[in-house]
């Protein structure tokens, strides 16, 4: 065997075995457990803001039941709606179809369902803080993300769903 053909056979010997030792790490079964899922709602304002907070913790609402992990991410303009005492009257008005089509409870209602039923509310602290939402101002279950937790929750997550 000339030297050429021989450093080819050592060449291709080589990247079967680097592939071998790779192929593991790359069929490894996905981590055991619930699916993480993020479900971020980013704006409270305009005519559109209430239908899609309400459908995006419904669904929120939903996932969990069916056992995933659901943490809403609420930034933009979205704290207020954890915040205590709000009533959205600061909303637009909802276009008629889209108010008929709503469940007949109010905004507090479904987080406090969503969060009996075990999801966690998560809210940008800048946001937060540019809406006037503090610590001692949110509803059950909601807090304020410390330093680097939502970059964490959004890292973690399966799914991103976004309203």
């Amino acid at each position: 065997m000339d030297r050429k053909k021989a450093l080819k056979r050592i060449t291709q010997g080589l990247t079967g075995l680097t592939l071998a030792a790779l192929a593991p790490a790359a069929t490894a079964a996905p981590k055991a457990g619930p699916q993480k899922i993020v479900v971020h709602l980013r704006n409270s304002e305009g005519e559109n803001a209430l239908h899609a907070a309400m459908m995006g913790i419904g669904l929120a609402t939903a996932l969990r039941q069916m056992g995933a992990q659901v943490t809403l991410m609420l930034d933009a303009s979205a704290p207020n709606f954890a915040k205590i005492g709000w009533t959205g009257k600061e909303l637009a008005p909802a276009p008629a179809a889209a108010t008929a089509a709503m469940p007949p409870m109010s905004l507090g209602a479904v987080l406090a369902s969503f969060v009996k039923a075990g999801g966690r509310i998560r809210l940008c602290p800048h946001c937060s803080r540019m809406c006037g939402v503090m610590p001692g101002n949110v509803v059950p279950g909601a807090q304020i993300a410390g330093e680097g937790e939502l970059a964490q929750i959004v890292f973690d997550a399966n799914k991103i769903l976004d309203y």
